[in-house]
């Protein structure tokens, strides 16, 4: 089980009554990418996502989640 798997049965025991679980595996793979490159770049961050998809793919992803998510008080606590 790869480390990106595990956090996201981490985050899915904590989040998964609030989240759903495609909203979960981008968490788990934005935490690790912000690991990765030490940076809050969208362009750095989706070449550092541990995925088979395209870097534009990503980058898209990354936008979609930050323009259109809101994360309520209570899960970022």
């Amino acid at each position: 089980m790869s480390k990106s798997n595990q956090l996201t049965h981490v985050l899915q025991l904590h989040l998964g009554k609030s989240m759903n679980l495609a909203r979960i595996r981008f968490l788990s793979l934005m935490i690790f990418a912000l690991y990765k490159v030490q940076s809050v770049s969208f362009e750095k961050l989706a070449t550092a996502f541990d995925s088979k998809a395209k870097r534009e793919s990503s980058l898209r992803r990354i936008q979609r989640f930050i323009s259109k998510y809101s994360l309520s008080g209570d899960v970022i606590a």
